[in-house]
């Protein structure tokens, strides 16, 4: 993913709201950014690829393509979990 797509990528995971979908935070995002629809499409698909992949919610995957680490706080992945 390009840096301008990583920039939006991060202000959705940035704005998103309380119980509002990765999806509508995104789309919002790339309108913000005079994008089109066709530019929101590929990266709900990248980002959603990833997360199927990993069987990690979509928030987690956008944060891992960031590289930032971080994790949703929903995320039931159990990386973290070997030690409980």
């Amino acid at each position: 993913m390009d840096s301008s797509r990583l920039e939006i990528l991060r202000e959705a995971l940035e704005t998103q709201q309380r119980k509002e979908t990765f999806e509508r935070a995104l789309g919002r995002a790339v309108r913000r950014h005079d994008m089109d629809f066709s530019v929101y499409v590929q990266m709900v698909s990248e980002v959603r690829d990833m997360a199927l992949s990993n069987s990690v919610p979509m928030e987690t995957a956008a944060h891992r393509l960031l590289g930032d680490g971080q994790q949703h706080p929903d995320d039931n992945d159990c990386e973290d979990d070997a030690d409980h």
